[in-house]
């Protein structure tokens, strides 16, 4: 056996595999070898590490606690992958925002079952484990499929991304809503809501810019 006498072989390490989604558009980019460092967006995360300490030092129930916890975590991997541009990169950030988005929806749900609420679909914390993890994991799955499986550009992939992010937001938050609604507290927490309904729009808006100032042809 000529493997034998050899000896065992170093293997070469893997070059990064570079995803360019056009997230670094107008951003401050460091180059070297196989990384591209995305300055503003990788300091930027320090927000998410800002938000998750205060919600998981502020809060009272356990869940809420490891929610603020999970975004610290969305911070981190969130830092990885534009401090290397690099797919499997993008891969931990975008699991980390599943595993958060998706442990809010069961948050979500034991907070309706609390109050007694209708919109309690999940009563048992084994329910809500399950669906949580099915949820998480196929959001994920589909920009994963998309660009290993049928080609998808990397643009394509992230609006993909972005697609199955925006269903598990509106699956944690419209049964809470409408309990709010039902409760008749929907108006006291209002402020929040538009708020937080606002951020999000601004990044919505900031994403769209990218594509049309940074991707040819996509409007």
């Amino acid at each position: 056996d000529s493997g034998a006498t050899q000896g065992p072989r170093r293997r070469a390490a893997m070059p990064s595999l570079l995803f360019e989604n056009h997230d670094g558009c107008g951003d401050v980019r460091l180059r070297w070898g196989d990384v591209d460092l995305q300055v503003i967006n990788t300091l930027t995360n320090g927000f998410f590490v800002a938000a998750g300490l205060s919600i998981a030092t502020r809060a009272v129930h356990p869940e809420t606690k490891c929610n603020g916890v999970l975004l610290v975590a969305v911070a981190w991997f969130s830092a990885v992958y534009h401090a290397t541009s690099a797919w499997g990169g993008f891969l931990l950030d975008i699991g980390s925002m599943a595993a958060w988005a998706a442990h809010l929806f069961a948050t979500a749900q034991l907070a309706c079952q609390v109050v007694g609420g209708r919109f309690c679909f999940l009563p048992r914390p084994a329910e809500r484990a399950a669906v949580a993890a099915v949820m998480a994991a196929c959001a994920v799955s589909a920009p994963f499929f998309g660009f290993e499986a049928f080609g998808a550009d990397p643009v394509v992939t992230w609006n993909i991304w972005a697609n199955s992010f925006l269903v598990l937001i509106v699956a944690a938050a419209l049964p809470a809503l409408l309990q709010l609604h039902v409760l008749g507290l929907l108006q006291r927490f209002l402020p929040r809501i538009i708020f937080a309904i606002g951020i999000i729009l601004v990044g919505v808006v900031f994403t769209q810019m990218i594509h049309v100032l940074c991707v040819p042809g996509t409007f």
